[in-house]
């Protein structure tokens, strides 16, 4: 009977402490926004716009919130309760008409009451990291950005789209499959459905979706057919096998991530897209890369991510892409590489780097490694020794054995220089 008579009292002044704290929040003055958003330990935070000059108070809270009882002022346009395990809406709870956006993640919410009524002009809803089983009914159509990440969603076959909706995240729902005859907004420009369990990528979606975003399932092919205005896609974390060649297929892609999947290999004819950005090949299993990847790898104008591979060799005589990481792969020599302006080069067994080139201003990452011998022809050399001593940043992880590079340098007819602590064997422009 005491545990009974205890329990009841901790829930009393529970229930005591939040009406304290929400007493203390709505005794502000013009209200425009209201967010949980600091976390110190134990203490958590309440954040309060208000007045004029939209001045911001700050309130610690020590125990879970709920909203009975509560009535939010009038003047309200953001509110965010996150973290305080709330897990329903007291009856006849009204939301404020003024309200643009609305953030109740991370809490205990099992499901949404359809009598509640959204503010007309909603335009964000986040209700993430619950326990909802199902889509929210009767939203406004003026929600942009909606978010049922992390919940427990097996289908959003009936859910209903906002018309104005632009981006979407179901994210972290074990949706397994898609229905061929699920519906999207015409709108939808953004769609998140990482970790949904899913084996293929559907082909139902909107013609003017622009980033799809897939990592964490357990897609074993790339797809056959995408959106026409699709620009980035993101594939990381799947079991893909095979890129396909003619990736040019879908001109507007522009950004195509495979970080974590299967690949061993990539195709001898592939053609990227005009204008393409970034490819990011990260911890597959590839080995090598095609005879012919100058042709594509030129094309690329921002990055290309091969870190944790197996490669041993980097081609000859080709144009990477201004930023370059092969980190973590199992490369011995650099020869004869015209180097890009950013180049990761961390975590590789390196024994030589001979006759590559130095931009100006660039930016290497390199781990602890001894060279047998590191050459370099005058303008390169130039170029390093001015970028170590203008730039303390940059630096070289490396050292030279100079029992192998001493005579290696005098049977190429070079010079032993020295930049920093670094010996570098300096032979004439193009030799």
């Amino acid at each position: 009977m005491l545990r009974v008579w205890q329990t009841i009292a901790a829930a009393v002044a529970t229930v005591a402490a939040a009406d304290d704290t929400w007493t203390s929040v709505l005794a502000l003055p013009n209200i425009t926004s209201i967010e949980t958003t600091l976390t110190t330990g134990t203490q958590r935070y309440i954040e309060v716009r208000h007045g004029s000059d939209s001045n911001l108070t700050t309130i610690e809270f020590s125990s879970n919130l709920t909203l009975d009882g509560v009535v939010l002022p009038k003047s309200l346009q953001k509110f965010a309760l996150n973290r305080v395990n709330l897990s329903a809406f007291p009856y006849g709870f009204q939301w404020p008409s003024t309200l643009k956006s609305i953030d109740l993640s991370r809490n205990a919410l099992t499901n949404i009451p359809q009598d509640i009524k959204w503010p007309a002009g909603l335009a964000s809803l986040s209700l993430s990291d619950n326990k909802l089983t199902e889509c929210v009914s009767d939203l406004p159509e003026s929600i942009s950005t909606l978010n049922y990440g992390g919940n427990r969603l097996t289908s959003i076959q009936a859910c209903q789209w906002p018309k104005a909706l632009e981006t979407l995240t179901v994210s972290g729902n074990a949706l397994q499959r898609m229905s061929l005859s699920q519906t999207w907004p015409d709108g939808l420009k953004e769609l998140h459905m990482d970790n949904t369990e899913l084996k293929y990528v559907p082909s139902t979606f909107p013609e003017g979706l622009r980033q799809l975003h897939l990592n964490k399932n357990k897609i074993k092919s790339f797809p056959k057919k995408l959106p026409s205005d699709l620009q980035s896609l993101s594939l990381s974390y799947n079991k893909i096998k095979v890129l396909p060649a003619h990736l040019n297929r879908f001109p507007k892609l522009g950004v195509l991530e495979l970080a974590n999947n299967h690949l061993k290999s990539l195709p001898s004819d592939l053609v990227l897209p005009k204008d393409f950005h970034i490819l990011r090949l990260s911890n597959n299993n590839l080995t090598s890369l095609p005879p012919k990847c100058n042709s594509w790898l030129g094309q690329i104008n921002g990055s290309i991510m091969l870190d944790g591979n197996q490669l041993s060799a980097l081609p000859k005589k080709v144009t990477f892409p201004p930023e370059t990481n092969v980190a973590r792969n199992q490369l011995t020599v650099l020869e004869n590489l015209s180097l890009p302006k950013h180049f990761n080069v961390n975590e590789n067994p390196l024994e030589r780097v001979s006759r590559v080139t130095v931009m100006d201003g660039s930016v290497w990452q390199t781990s602890p490694a001894v060279l047998k011998s590191f050459v370099l022809d005058e303008k390169a050399f130039k170029s390093l020794d001015s970028l170590m001593r203008s730039y303390s940043f940059f630096k070289l992880g490396w050292t030279v054995d100079a029992a192998t590079a001493d005579p290696a340098c005098a049977a190429e007819s070079g010079v032993i220089k020295q930049v920093k602590d670094i010996s570098v064997c300096v032979v004439p422009d193009g030799s």
